[in-house]
């Protein structure tokens, strides 16, 4: 699979639009049917399997990133999802053309995400986010939608969608950085069909360091190295 991040980078510098949204091993447990929920506790609920079986039905020409956890599994509990990906995929008549999810992710590790960071520095930056994301200073953010600690896709993927295409007609041109968890795919797909001139990236869990925060295994790294005064 194809790493996009140059070409990202390129586009918000040239102000072409572009949209990417991530389909990591939450969005497919719950694509899957299992119970439960992700890391961060978000329910795989009905309505939100639904929503996301809608999304890749519509096989959308936006990029959309399959994360190496699905493609490589490590866990136990999630090494049938190498062939249980495949064959949902099968089933529903789908071959989309995949990119790599985990270009930015690797960067961030890497300590190599600055041409990222200064590209969106040099644009407006919508964020929809947890509350906390007020504190993030890498781009100027001119606009944020809050995103609740416990997000429940059915009570709030209406609310974020009518606020970002808000917040699009306030400040058109703006690129819109969205960590919403696995509501991040539906609120990617709905907006893009609204506005087809918005810039939209699903950057997951990708500022938590940079906010001094650890929810992944390999946060802890780029906390430290930032706390040592590495740049980004």
């Amino acid at each position: 699979m194809t790493d996009r991040v140059d070409t990202y980078i390129q586009a918000l510098h040239a102000r072409t639009p572009f949209a990417f949204s991530r389909w990591g091993d939450g969005e497919w447990c719950c694509l899957l049917g299992r119970p439960g929920h992700n890391k961060a506790g978000m329910p795989y609920s009905a309505p939100l399997r639904e929503d996301l079986t809608a999304v890749l039905l519509s096989r959308p020409a936006y990029d959309l990133g399959l994360a190496q956890s699905v493609v490589h599994p490590t866990r136990l509990k999630r090494l049938s999802l190498r062939t249980e990906v495949p064959a949902w995929l099968d089933a529903h008549g789908l071959t989309l053309p995949w990119v790599d999810a985990d270009g930015l992710y690797r960067r961030s590790l890497a300590g190599t995400l600055l041409p990222f960071v200064a590209a969106l520095a040099s644009r407006q930056v919508i964020l929809v986010g947890p509350t906390y994301f007020s504190g993030l200073r890498l781009f100027p953010v001119v606009g944020h939608i809050v995103v609740p600690p416990r997000m429940v896709h059915e009570h709030e993927i209406a609310r974020l969608t009518r606020a970002t295409l808000a917040a699009l007609h306030d400040w058109p041109g703006a690129v819109v950085a969205i960590s919403a968890g696995m509501s991040a795919n539906v609120l990617i797909d709905r907006v893009h069909a609204a506005r087809r001139d918005a810039t939209l990236i699903d950057c997951g869990s990708l500022w938590e360091p940079y906010l001094g925060r650890v929810v992944r295994k390999y946060h802890t790294a780029i906390v430290a190295r930032l706390r040592a005064g590495a740049a980004a």
